[in-house]
């Protein structure tokens, strides 16, 4: 009779077991990166079929941006993540040396236009101001 109780809580035990999930803890904007500043982890009893949930080790091996807008306390499904291009940019202007994200439109004498990822232009002048 023991035997079968200690059965019965092992597999109880087992089938309750908790899972590791990420959970944003703050509304992610559509195509911003997560960080591990903006998510915090969460252990789960109940997950949905179709979510694959992201762990810690997950996302300390790639840079991940989102596909969609994350309110603050959803659990972050690969579905719901891309992992980010790195078209990183980096300009040398003699003592100014600046680094972005994005990608080279145009580059003149006096300036430089870049694509940010967020999809917007900016130009950047020679002499490092942005107007």
């Amino acid at each position: 009779m023991k035997g079968i109780f200690l059965l019965f809580i092992t597999l109880s035990t087992i089938l309750n077991a908790a899972v590791q999930v990420t959970k944003a803890s703050e509304e992610i904007p559509y195509n911003s990166r997560i960080t591990t500043s903006n998510v915090y982890f969460d252990y789960v009893n109940n997950l949905k079929t179709s979510c694959s949930p992201i762990n810690k080790d997950i996302l300390k091996k790639n840079v991940y941006v989102a596909k969609i807008i994350l309110k603050r306390g959803r659990i972050i499904c690969r579905k719901d993540v891309v992992i980010a291009n790195q078209n990183r940019i980096i300009f040398n202007f003699g003592s100014i040396e600046i680094e972005k994200d994005g990608k080279l439109i145009r580059e003149t004498g006096s300036y430089i236009k870049i694509k940010n990822t967020n999809g917007k232009i900016e130009k950047i002048y020679k002499n490092g101001y942005t107007k």
